[in-house]
């Protein structure tokens, strides 16, 4: 499969995406597994990938007019048809290959809506959601710290010198004592304190 003659003929610029020039091609070519490039096979994106834990998802990204853009987008873009730009219809570029978001096969993506996008990655059981509680890589708490501030409801210590203690927002600690995150911890006041 020749990528540099299968260019679709009229690419218009829209927003980051536009036709890829041969120096593009030849980058995005690099940072894959050329002895598979069939219809067929998928893709897989061995270059620069996005941050999960900020975006969720693990797309390859490729630098572009002066800006990232994600190349699964742009291939479809170059490839098969227009990607409109996100902000004006909520239409997004989809993968119908389970490689977690890695494949760049413009032929296994099509356009869809994030509830498609949602629904596939249940079917497919690669939606990348967070463990609950401290098993969060973002999480700054343990599940014993959380059930001591909520131990300090009833103290008189007041929410912003726990919050400076435990170096969280006071919002996170009434959060806390309201019962209105992490509602799966086992509380302190609700197991005769163990």
């Amino acid at each position: 499969m020749n990528l540099y003659t299968e260019q679709r003929d009229y690419i218009p610029f829209i927003g980051k995406l536009g036709k890829l020039s041969n120096n593009d091609i030849k980058r995005i070519l690099s940072k894959v597994n050329t002895d598979i490039l069939t219809k067929q096979n998928c893709w897989i994106w061995n270059g620069t990938i996005q941050d999960k834990i900020k975006k969720g998802h693990q797309h390859g990204c490729i630098w572009y007019n002066k800006k990232y853009v994600q190349v699964h987008r742009i291939m479809y873009h170059n490839y098969i048809e227009d990607v409109p730009e996100y902000q004006n219809n909520g239409i997004i570029v989809l993968h119908n290959c389970d490689n977690d978001g890695k494949c760049i096969n413009p032929w296994h993506l099509r356009l869809g809506s994030k509830k498609e996008n949602t629904q596939d990655a249940l079917r497919m059981n690669t939606l990348n959601l967070f463990e609950p509680n401290e098993k969060n890589p973002m999480s700054k708490l343990s599940n014993l710290q959380i059930n001591e501030i909520i131990s300090l409801k009833d103290s008189g210590i007041s929410q912003k010198e726990i919050a400076l203690e435990y170096d969280i927002n006071q919002s996170q600690v009434s959060r806390y004592w309201n019962n209105k995150t992490r509602k799966n911890l086992q509380r302190l006041n609700e197991n005769g304190g163990t």
